[in-house]
Order: C-alpha cells, then sequence, then structure tokens
C-alpha cells in the first residue's frame, strides 16, 4: 500500500521539476525529457511493463521525434549528429530485457530468422566504408541508427510469441497510423496552429509553386515521409478489411483506411499516390485469392465499399490532385537524372566500399561534372534510396541490401501459406506495404543511417515473426493429418518407421479451419 501511495507522488513531484526545466531548453528536448521520465514510470505503475512498453514501441511509428548532439547544420541529410530517438530508446530497453532473460538459455531457433547473411554484410560494409570515409564521425552516428533498427529486428523477429501477441501489435501499429494521419488532416484544414507547432514535430510550411496548396506532413517531419509511411502501413489495414476473419472491427478498420487516405491525398505526392494505387490493385488480386483470403464470402460488397469510399473522399479534391498531376513541376522530375548520373559516377570511381556512411553529401559536388551542375541549385543526394546506399558503402552493401529485401518478400510468400487465416492476411498487408515502401524508395532520398528505415525493418521483424509463426501450425497440422490416416488406414496398424510418413506429410495439401482472431483483447 505504501509502495502503491509513494510512487505517483515521486512521479509528480519529478515531473514538476521536469516540467519547470522545459523552460530552459528546446521544447523538443524537454519533451523527450518529460517522455523519459514517464514512460518508465508507467511501465512500473501497471501490471505488464514489457507489453506496455511494447505498445510504446508502435505507437511511436507515428511520430518522428528525435534529437542529434551536436548537430552539424551544413549536413543536410540525418543524421547529421549523435541520434538519439523515442523509438531508439524504447528499443533498447526491450532489447536489454529480452537479453538478461535470454542469458543462459539455450538458443531453440535461429536469431536472424534467415536475415542473417545481408544483416552481417550490411554491418561490416558499412563499417569498412566508414573507416576509409573522409568524414567518419557521420558514419558513426548512421551505424548507431542503424543499431538502433537491427535491435528492433531482432526483437520483433525472435519476441513475437503467439498470433495474439502479434495481433496486438499490428492493432497499435494501426492506431499509431489513424493518429498521425488526424492530426495530419487538422494541419491541413487549420493550418500550422500554436497547440500543433507546440509540439515540436509538425512539418514545415510547404506550399506548392503559384498555389496555395499547403503539404501536410502529420507528426513524420515532412510530406514526403507521412506519404511513404501511408503507402506502407495503409494496405495492412486494407487487408485485415477484405479478410473474411470474424471477429474485426469493420467500421474501425475502414475509418482508419478512410482517415489514412485522406491524409495521403493532402501529402500532395505523385509518386506516393502512384505507388498507392499500384499496391492497392496487387492487394486487392492478392486478396481474391482463395489461398490467401480462404473465402470469397462478402468479397464483391467489400470492393464495393473501397470503391465508394476512396471516390467519395477524392471527389472533393479533384480540382487541387488534377492540377498536381498536370501542373508544371518547374524540373522536379527532370533534375532526378543528373542527380542518377552523379550518383553512378560515384559507384564507379568508389566500387569496393564507396564514399563513406553518411558522406554522400560531403564528396556529391566532387563528381557533378554534367552541364546541369544540378548540386549546386539543388544540395541534395541522389533522389534514390539503392543509389544512395550504394554511393556510400559500395556495391556488395548495395547487393546484401538488395538481398534483404528479396528474402524479406520471401519471408511473406511463405507465411501466406500459414493454416491460420489471420496470419496469412497479415502476411499479405506486411508484404505489399514493404512492397511499396522499396517501390517509393526509387524517388526518395535516405542513405542506410536515416531514420527512414525504421520502417522497414519494422516490417522485415514482423514477416519474420509471421512466417516463425506459421511454421509450427503447419507442422501440428501435419502431424494431426498423419496420425488421423494411421488410425483410418489398416496399412498403419503395423508399426511404420516415422522415417517412412514424413514425406507423404509433406505432400499434403492444408485445408485448415478457419479461426476467429480479431482486433479485440
Amino acid at each position: 500500500m505504501r509502495r502503491n501511495i509513494l510512487l505517483p507522488v515521486v512521479i509528480a513531484f519529478a515531473s514538476g521539476a521536469v516540467v519547470l526545466m522545459i523552460n530552459g531548453l528546446p521544447l523538443t528536448w524537454g519533451l523527450l525529457m518529460l517522455g523519459g521520465l514517464l514512460l518508465p514510470a508507467g511501465a512500473l505503475m501497471i501490471p505488464a511493463p514489457r507489453r506496455f512498453l511494447e505498445v510504446c514501441l508502435m505507437l511511436s511509428f507515428g511520430i518522428s521525434m528525435d534529437i542529434h548532439l551536436g548537430n552539424d547544420l551544413t549536413h543536410r541529410v540525418d543524421p547529421a549528429g549523435l541520434p538519439v530517438s523515442l523509438t531508439g530508446v524504447l528499443i533498447c530497453v526491450l532489447a536489454a530485457w529480452w537479453l538478461i532473460e535470454r542469458v543462459g538459455e539455450r538458443p531453440h531457433q535461429s536469431l536472424f530468422g534467415g536475415m542473417g547473411i545481408p544483416i552481417l554484410g550490411l554491418w561490416m560494409t558499412s563499417i569498412c566504408s566508414m573507416l576509409v570515409s573522409s568524414a567518419p564521425r557521420f558514419g558513426v552516428y548512421g551505424l548507431i541508427n542503424l543499431a538502433y533498427f537491427t535491435l528492433l529486428f531482432l526483437y520483433l523477429a525472435n519476441n513475437i510469441s503467439t498470433p495474439h501477441h502479434l495481433r496486438r501489435l499490428l492493432s497499435w501499429l494501426m492506431v499509431a497510423v489513424g493518429v498521425t494521419s488526424i492530426l495530419a488532416l487538422i494541419e491541413a484544414g487549420f493550418g500550422r496552429t500554436d497547440a500543433l507547432v507546440a509540439l515540436g514535430m509538425l512539418s514545415k510550411d510547404k506550399i506548392i509553386a503559384g498555389t496555395e496548396v499547403r503539404r501536410v506532413g502529420g507528426l513524420l517531419g515532412g510530406a514526403n515521409m507521412l506519404a511513404m509511411v501511408l503507402v506502407q502501413l495503409l494496405p495492412l489495414m486494407l487487408a485485415f478489411f477484405l479478410s473474411p476473419l470474424s471477429g474485426y472491427r469493420k467500421p474501425l478498420l475502414v475509418a482508419g483506411f478512410g482517415v489514412g487516405v485522406l491524409a495521403l491525398i493532402f501529402t500532395y505526392s505523385r509518386g506516393g499516390w502512384l505507388v498507392f494505387g499500384l499496391t492497392l490493385l496487387i492487394l486487392l488480386s492478392m486478396m481474391a485469392s482463395r489461398r490467401v483470403s480462404g473465402s470469397h464470402n462478402g468479397w464483391l460488397g467489400k470492393v464495393v465499399v473501397l470503391v465508394f469510399l476512396l471516390a467519395l473522399l477524392a471527389a472533393p479534391l479533384c480540382g487541387h490532385v488534377y492540377t498536381r498531376l498536370t501542373e508544371d513541376d518547374r524540373g522536379s522530375a527532370y533534375s532526378r537524372l543528373p542527380m542518377m548520373q552523379v550518383a553512378l559516377r560515384i559507384i564507379e570511381d568508389n566500387p569496393l566500399f564507396g564514399v563513406g556512411l553518411g558522406n554522400y553529401v560531403i564528396v556529391m559536388n566532387r563528381y557533378d561534372q554534367g552541364p546541369e551542375r544540378i548540386h549546386q541549385n539543388f544540395p541534395w543526394p541522389v533522389h534514390n534510396i539503392y543509389l544512395n546506399i550504394t554511393a556510400e558503402i559500395g556495391v556488395l552493401g548495395g547487393l546484401c541490401f538488395l538481398l534483404a529485401c528479396l528474402l524479406a518478400m520471401r519471408q511473406g510468400i511463405q507465411a501466406l501459406r500459414a493454416s491460420d487465416p489471420f496470419l496469412r492476411t497479415a502476411a499479405a498487408g506486411l508484404m505489399i506495404g514493404l512492397l511499396g515502401f522499396l517501390l517509393v524508395g526509387m524517388k526518395e532520398l535516405g542513405p542506410l543511417g536515416s531514420d527512414i528505415y525504421r520502417y522497414f525493418w519494422l516490417a522485415v521483424g514482423l514477416l519474420v515473426a509471421t512466417r516463425r509463426l506459421a511454421v509450427p501450425v503447419q507442422i501440428a497440422e501435419c502431424a494431426e493429418i498423419t496420425a488421423s490416416e494411421r488410425a483410418q488406414d489398416s496399412r498403419f496398424k503395423a508399426q511404420v518407421p516415422r522415417r517412412k510418413t514424413e514425406p507423404a506429410c509433406r505432400r499434403i495439401i492444408q485445408r485448415p479451419r478457419e479461426h476467429s482472431l480479431g482486433l479485440e483483447s
């Protein structure tokens, strides 16, 4: 009883002290300090502190809350200082908790879940590139973020133990998407009000040239960033809406998906619109397959509702959308070509280890030999994550990243064979979302150590966890079918070696039972 009274009192006094300190600090620092105090305090007060931290981790993907110690303002690409982020702090705490529990235990499965070669390859090439770079400190900053992402992947891939656990994490991830989408719509409707600016994370005002249209970024710091995240995570909502699973709160999924689509429109990201439309068609074709959805009951009605919803949301904005698609982009699309040529020159001159992690912007002017001299007027790195990664850490590092992408998609394809319809639906949504991220990456900038890759490793970790959950279910069903055949077939009355039945077991076409796995607790 004394502990229950004392803890809130201590938290109240400590929180008050932090609030007083905020007046003398930048607001982001103050919020980070307050969050750093309240999160562990909340974890101590609730019955399941680890679950609380996991919920906070999923919610952190709807917000861009990070600081860079010793930030170099002349370095235009993050991280330009020692990165400290909300997601990074949470995953470090959870990973430390997990590793302490793991000490002394005999590992029962592969730590990397089939992703070890590309991950270790990325680490080796990144370290080597940093050692040969002209500014190693930016490589160190990038490696710190890469460490956050690696811990995120390892924690998700090894700690999601049941479909219910996965369902809970995905539910809160979708809540995070909905919240940041709602704030983006508020920003679009009311502008950057003082209450929203006080959060310190809203994007800078950005008006499309020649118009009064404002692009919104919600709590993710920029319109293109918000578009990239929505393109990746909206397919997850759509997959569960189209699934035949009972128990799902379909109205909430429809509302969340609609808000997300509307926020995506207000980002005015043409690349995001195009990729979202493409991934939408791919997901619809996948969910139309009985192998994925398991049933076509109500399929046509759901598609009609979806089309009606999209038309209703887009109708009031058709004028702005048409203008955005047909207006003069002032050389924005064309400028990507000379930037790609600069990146190819860098790769040609530094094929082994690149110019160093985080060092692209330092050397790009040296290789800007085209008649356009693109980087004199546009001092940003190439808008293509594949060329950016390869130019910074070398051809081998670029190949390791591509291998990671392919193996992650393979994890999703394997999970689609699960007997549990929930796991199949989750795999489809995550896999198509990851495909959307990789397609949008063809026109976005992003060194390997930048913040956008936390969404990549989030999807990869969840896909590995989904595939691992699918395998025991398949083995159990296979054993159940084999045992049933033994009982019914007189040939199995005699003792039959186990080894002879296993090949037949692997050839069985599974016809799974449908389970009800909804979003409710």
